[in-house]
C-alpha cells in the first residue's frame, strides 16, 4: 500500500513504485524501458515496479501500486491499444473496390433492363441485383489470408522465428523504415567491428582475425 516502507537489496524485484529514503541502488529497468544497462538511483529517486536490483541496498517508501505504477500504466496502454493492421487495410480496400464494381455493374444491368422495358420481369431483375451484391463481397478472403499467413509462419518457424500473432507477418512485410534503438532489445546486445574508416594519413591494408590493420 502507498506509504509502506520496504527494504530492497541485491536480486530483489521491486514490487511497487517506491521513492528511495536511504541507500543507493543500481537497477535493471530493461523490462520497462528496454535499456540494457542498469540505472543508478540515489536518495529521493524513484525505483519502478518490476525493476531488478543489481547492486546496492536501500529503504524505500511505496508511492504507487497496481495499475497506478509505471509498469501498470504501460500494460494498460498496451491492453487498450488496438491499431489497425496492414492486413485489415488491404482487406477493406479490396472489399471497397469490389463493392464499387458490383454497384456499377448493378446500375448498368438495371439501366439496360429499364431501357428494354422488362418491368414485367421485375422479380428476376431484383434477384440479379441481389446476386451482384452478394458476389461483390469476398466472404472467403479472410480465410484465404489466414491460410497464407499460417504457411508463412510455418516457414519462419523452420528458420527459428516464432510467430505469436499471424497479423504481424503482414505488418513486418509492409515495413518501409525500421528504426532501432542502441540497446540489445532487438539486437543480440553484442558489439563487433564490421569495417574501419582510416584517417587521411592512413589506409587499410591486410585483414587479420576479421580485423583490418591500418598502415601509414
Amino acid at each position: 500500500m502507498p506509504g509502506d516502507i520496504i527494504a530492497v537489496r541485491l536480486g530483489d524485484i521491486i514490487p511497487a513504485d517506491a521513492r528511495i529514503l536511504s541507500g543507493e541502488l543500481s537497477i535493471d529497468q530493461s523490462a520497462l524501458t528496454g535499456e540494457s544497462l542498469p540505472v543508478n538511483a540515489n536518495q529521493s529517486g524513484i525505483a519502478y515496479s518490476g525493476s531488478v536490483v543489481r547492486q546496492g541496498e536501500a529503504r524505500c517508501v511505496v508511492v504507487n501500486t497496481g495499475i497506478n505504477t509505471y509498469f501498470g500504466k504501460t500494460a494498460e496502454l498496451v491492453k487498450i491499444a488496438k491499431p489497425k493492421s496492414h492486413q485489415e487495410e488491404v482487406m477493406m480496400a479490396i472489399v471497397r473496390y469490389m463493392m464499387y464494381l458490383g454497384i456499377a455493374a448493378l446500375v448498368l444491368v438495371l439501366t439496360y433492363g429499364l431501357a428494354m422495358h422488362i418491368q414485367e420481369h421485375l422479380v428476376t431483375v431484383l434477384t440479379l441485383a441481389v446476386i451482384f451484391l452478394m458476389g461483390a463481397v469476398p466472404v472467403a478472403l479472410p480465410a484465404v489470408l489466414t491460410i497464407v499467413q499460417a504457411v508463412g509462419a510455418m516457414e519462419l518457424a523452420k528458420k527459428g522465428a516464432l510467430v505469436t500473432r499471424l497479423d504481424s507477418i503482414e505488418d513486418a512485410a509492409s515495413i518501409d523504415v525500421l528504426c532501432l534503438d542502441k540497446t540489445g532489445t532487438i539486437t543480440q546486445n553484442r558489439l563487433s567491428v564490421t569495417d574501419i574508416m582510416p584517417l587521411s594519413e592512413y589506409k587499410s591494408a591486410i585483414r587479420l582475425s576479421g580485423l583490418r590493420i591500418l598502415k601509414a
